[in-house]
């Protein structure tokens, strides 16, 4: 999965894995992975007027959350980077 740069205050990045509808937001203040979500909502995530508030009105309230270790700090990735997210949660 690639992460896509946003333009928001306070998500850095989204990618999406359609097998199993994996939606993945890099935060600033870290990386979170919302599983079941449809993959038309990805779609509207990236059309949205403001990323933080679709992912707070629909997304945050229906998909459970796992939050991914934050090993990306380590690897000192930026944003413009290309970052693969294994179905596993690992960052390569």
């Amino acid at each position: 999965m690639t992460l896509r740069p946003v333009q928001s205050s306070n998500v850095v990045a989204v990618g999406y894995e359609p097998d199993g509808g994996q939606l993945v937001v890099q935060f600033k203040s870290g990386l979170y992975r919302y599983d079941g979500v449809p993959q038309a909502f990805y779609h509207a995530l990236l059309a949205a007027p403001s990323v933080g508030k679709f992912l707070n009105t629909d997304i945050k309230p229906r998909y459970p959350v796992t939050s991914i270790p934050r090993v990306i700090l380590a690897l000192n990735v930026r944003v413009a980077d290309t970052v693969q997210v294994t179905e596993g949660g690992r960052i390569e």
